[in-house]
């Protein structure tokens, strides 16, 4: 009897998983840790997070994070980290490993004080994990940069968090 040949394995690690709807809330459940910080330890989100991720978050000022170990840092670091709050509002799958995520945050500026209002987050998934987030200030900006992602494996440049139209508060 001839063996049947297996998958590399290295290859079936560089494909995305793909959720399916059993896996949808798992995956869900996974943002939301995420987005809203849920685990009162950041290294509780570490295991959700791909080693070669990569995020523009509101804790880094949009600016871009690569590797887990960099994203746990910003997770974790002084005051952007302390003024942090979000409530994911609502999560929509685009495709079979993106989602279009929601939420109302208050997040610090880069130049002082915070800004209070709707966020959202193209969220995708490889190899079970969360692998590349970012950030927009307008839901049909996500959309465009999926779809344009979608054709050219490449996202546009990102805005600038401090640009964002917010209630400011002084802190």
């Amino acid at each position: 009897m001839i063996p049947k040949p297996q998958p590399a394995k290295q290859a079936a690690a560089e494909q995305p998983v793909i959720p399916s709807l059993s896996d949808q809330d798992a995956a869900e459940e996974m943002l939301r840790r995420l987005h809203e910080n849920l685990a009162a330890d950041p290294t509780m989100i570490e295991p959700l997070i791909h080693p070669q991720a990569e995020m523009r978050l509101l804790v880094s000022y949009g600016r871009p994070l690569r590797g887990r170990a960099a994203i746990i840092n910003a997770l974790e670091r002084g005051r952007e980290a302390a003024m942090y709050r979000a409530e994911v509002t609502e999560i929509e799958w685009l495709d079979q490993h993106t989602a279009l995520t929601s939420a109302h945050a208050r997040y610090a500026l880069e130049h002082g004080g915070f800004a209070e209002g709707k966020v959202y987050w193209l969220d995708e998934f490889r190899c079970g994990l969360i692998w590349r987030v970012q950030v927009f200030k307008h839901t049909a900006e996500a959309r465009k940069a999926h779809a344009d992602h979608s054709s050219a494996s490449v996202y546009p440049s990102q805005i600038a968090l401090n640009e964002l139209p917010r209630r400011r508060r002084e802190v």
